[in-house]
């Protein structure tokens, strides 16, 4: 049901707005986590480096925290672009590459994935980088309410926490042509 419901929304905005519809096929950021199906229907996934390649990609706007595995660093990044383990995603990313796979995106960008959190210089390119990521996306997907990398996207109706969401980023949420946000009762 959220999903029909998503894919409507897009479809109309693509259709209504002349900025939405120039925001599929874009130069994608210098790094996407790309999102292929195995034929046992599960997610691989890799970093790829995209040297300006065109595509379609959204993005996830988190809140940091809750596993030590959330983040590319000079030590990991050569096994990332091999593959990573999806039992070694941290639980919101999983959501969110889920949804997207089954919106049709093949490419997400994640901030602690996508820069080299440990490289200061590698840091500064990416950040100088970051409005044009989410300006360029084909939609990015909001944690509102979790309350890290580990709670997740979705929740269970009788779910015992909500995070008062009380500072938006502004290149995160304001840029990008279309934000979806997962919060703990709905969908907006």
């Amino acid at each position: 049901e959220s999903l029909s419901w998503v894919q409507s929304h897009i479809a109309a905005c693509l259709k209504t707005y002349a900025k939405c519809s120039d925001a599929t096929q874009t130069v994608l950021p210098s790094r996407v986590l790309s999102l292929g199906k195995a034929a046992n229907g599960s997610i691989e996934v890799s970093l790829k480096e995209t040297d300006n390649a065109r595509g379609v990609h959204a993005c996830l706007s988190h809140r940091w925290g809750g596993s030590e595995s959330d983040r590319a660093t000079r030590s990991s990044y050569a096994s990332m672009l091999e593959g990573i383990a999806w039992d070694s995603i941290p639980r919101t990313f999983q959501d969110a590459m889920q949804f997207a796979v089954s919106l049709g995106i093949e490419n997400i960008w994640i901030d602690s994935f996508c820069i080299i959190q440990d490289d200061i210089v590698d840091w500064q390119e990416q950040a100088a980088h970051m409005a044009s990521i989410y300006q360029n996306s084909y939609v990015t997907l909001a944690t509102t309410t979790s309350l890290n990398s580990e709670a997740g996207c979705f929740w269970d109706s009788d779910a015992s926490y909500e995070r008062k969401f009380s500072v938006e980023l502004f290149q995160e949420r304001l840029l990008a042509p279309r934000v979806l946000h997962f919060s703990r009762h709905e969908l907006f």
